[in-house]
């Protein structure tokens, strides 16, 4: 555990939410509210940076994708957030400002963890999660001209369709990037990261506990 859940814990404690010791669902109430903590949050850091138009287009634009993508009817839009969708960027960025919402960020993430019960595997977490994506860079540059032969072709395993690439070396790492907007595409080797058996060991590890203590 860090210490930014055991400082959180002591918070969660006092106002009455649950701490969980292992991955656990919680109830549907609360994990509502640790997405409204988590969306109050980055608003205001939206804010913070004078981004509040942008911010209000990005959660129009991804509602739509939701709906897109269920075919769900278009929902009711309640006023305060068709006052967030109305609002334009100020271009005015507070720094003091952002960093109070990044530090606020970091409370109510783990405050999730802990209302999930993934504090005691959030380093392991993080090491997987960084393992994966570094895999997205080759070492080897001929495995980075075999990605973009492959993304070309429309053949690579992590792409959609024909794309044209090119390489950009930095710090002994390969990235293959697409050509007409720069965005960085996988490698033949990626491997996507699989989080799976550290919920499911620290499971196992918490019920053999139980049955010592009874």
């Amino acid at each position: 555990m860090e210490n930014i859940h055991r400082l959180t814990k002591i918070t969660m404690d006092l106002v009455g939410q649950t701490v969980r010791d292992f991955p656990t669902v919680p109830t549907v109430e609360e994990m509502k509210l640790r997405l409204a903590l988590e969306l109050e949050e980055l608003r205001e850091k939206a804010e913070a940076m004078g981004l509040e138009g942008t911010f209000g287009l990005m959660m129009w634009h991804g509602a739509n994708k939701v709906l897109e993508d269920t075919k769900a009817p278009e929902p009711h839009v309640p006023h305060n957030i068709s006052d967030i969708f109305a609002q334009k960027d100020t271009g005015v960025v507070n720094l003091v400002e952002v960093f109070d919402a990044a530090l606020d960020q970091r409370v109510v993430a783990s405050g999730t963890d802990l209302c999930f019960g993934f504090q005691h595997i959030i380093e392991e977490g993080d090491k997987a999660v960084w393992t994966s994506n570094m895999s997205k860079f080759d070492r080897n540059i001929e495995d980075a001209f075999s990605g973009i032969e492959a993304y070309k072709k429309g053949t690579h395993p992590h792409g959609k369709g024909t794309v044209d690439a090119y390489v950009h070396s930095k710090d002994g790492y390969h990235i293959i990037k697409r050509s007409d907007n720069h965005k960085y595409l996988k490698s033949l080797n990626y491997s996507a990261v699989d989080l799976r058996p550290l919920i499911e060991l620290e499971v196992e590890l918490n019920i053999k506990e139980d049955g010592k203590q009874s």
